[in-house]
């Protein structure tokens, strides 16, 4: 993560859970508030997106 960003709170959707959980440890040291989601569950994560309402979206396509 470029570290110009500085992000204040970090939401990370996948749609594998094994993913998410291996970059855990390094985000965690970077950023004050992250949270871990599984992009699979498509209103969940709908919901997520209008809650949180993120200033920046990086997508890693397939």
């Amino acid at each position: 993560m470029p570290t110009s960003l500085k992000p204040r709170k970090l939401v990370a959707l996948d749609v594998s859970e094994f993913l998410l959980y291996s970059v855990t440890t390094e985000l965690s040291r970077k950023v004050r508030s992250l949270t871990l989601q599984s992009a699979r569950e498509r209103e969940s994560a709908r919901c997520t997106f209008t809650e949180v309402r993120p200033d920046i979206i990086f997508h890693a396509p397939r």
